[in-house]
């Protein structure tokens, strides 16, 4: 992930992707299918996770990330309250910025 990424500083938007249901048993399954199915997405596609699109002649990047440390660092400071909530289960995070 990009250290000098500042999110203030761009239009942007942050979301994240977890797993849900009502048993842990289906919690597990729909994490297994997130998190492979991006990762088997990005293998397919030949792609690190980084996609340029335009909307209404703005260009905007997206990136997806796995959880991992440096992901994590972006989360945290921009919303510590909100992070410590979903850390745990946060599987998928996409930042599109222009």
């Amino acid at each position: 992930m990009n250290k000098n990424f500042n999110l203030q500083k761009t239009k942007s938007c942050v979301l994240t992707a977890q797993p849900y249901g009502d048993t842990e048993e289906e919690v597990n399954r729909h994490a297994s299918a997130l998190y492979f199915g991006v990762v088997e997405y990005l293998k397919r596609k030949k792609a690190t996770g980084a996609v340029a699109f335009s909307k209404d002649a703005e260009q905007y990047k997206l990136h997806l990330y796995l959880k991992s440390e440096s992901s994590s660092s972006v989360l945290a400071p921009l919303a510590p309250d909100w992070f410590h909530l979903i850390c745990d289960r946060m599987y998928l995070i996409m930042l599109i910025f222009e």
